[in-house]
């Protein structure tokens, strides 16, 4: 099962101001963008014939 923390406006979807304060400081802190999400994968897709990607982890440096 693969994870990946991407910036979604799923903080708008919180009642609870204080809830949806904390998601929003968390996507910020190490939420990926789709943009560097759809990099990644175009990174991986581009490989020449030779390359065998089996499998790609994308994640933020700042979880590390």
């Amino acid at each position: 099962m693969h994870r990946v923390s991407v910036r979604i406006p799923v903080a708008e979807a919180s009642t609870n101001p204080r809830g949806r304060a904390a998601i929003e400081q968390t996507s910020d802190r190490i939420g990926l963008t789709a943009d560097t999400v759809t990099r990644a994968i175009a990174f991986a897709i581009i490989q020449p014939d030779t390359v065998d990607v089996s499998e790609l982890v994308i994640r933020s440096t700042a979880q590390a």
